[in-house]
């Protein structure tokens, strides 16, 4: 069985309640975006990153029992544990599970979704205008993390 099959597989257990407490972490704590990656040779390419951060480790823990220990990653902060899922199949599938139950995120996650589907099959041609575009709107809808409300 292929690892995104066992990945839906996970993804199709989830009840809507974990699905819901998923993305309330994700809104609150975490990151959807679409970042731009220089490879060794010197070319760039756009990554998708959902990325959850905490320094509780029970909270990372818990939904990586949900979706999959192999996304846990012990970051460069000292006790800051992370959920990350880079590749787009995964994000794709993660993200299309959630957005009924996100909030604050739902629309970086209809933009990340755009583009992965954009991308599918195109991974080494020139990006369009419209991915270009999705990827500004990401990096917008990034800057403004933090900003009051009022």
């Amino acid at each position: 069985m292929k690892p995104i099959d066992i990945f839906k597989e996970r993804l199709n257990r989830l009840t809507e309640t974990q699905k819901a407490y998923i993305a309330g972490i994700l809104d609150g704590e975490g990151s959807i975006g679409l970042y731009k990656a220089t490879k060794r040779e010197g070319t760039s390419i756009m990554t998708r990153i959902t990325l959850i951060v905490n320094t509780d480790l029970r909270l990372i823990e818990y939904v990586a029992d949900l979706i999959g220990k192999e996304f846990v990653y012990k970051t460069n902060k000292s006790n800051t544990w992370c959920v990350k899922l880079s590749s787009r199949m995964f994000a794709k599938e993660f993200l299309l599970k959630i957005i009924p139950y996100l909030v604050a995120k739902k629309d970086r996650a209809l933009n990340a979704i755009k583009f992965i589907e954009l991308r599918d099959g195109r991974f080494h041609q020139k990006y369009s205008e419209e991915e270009l575009l999705l990827v500004e709107l990401s990096k917008k809808g990034n800057a403004k993390m933090g900003r009051a409300l009022w």
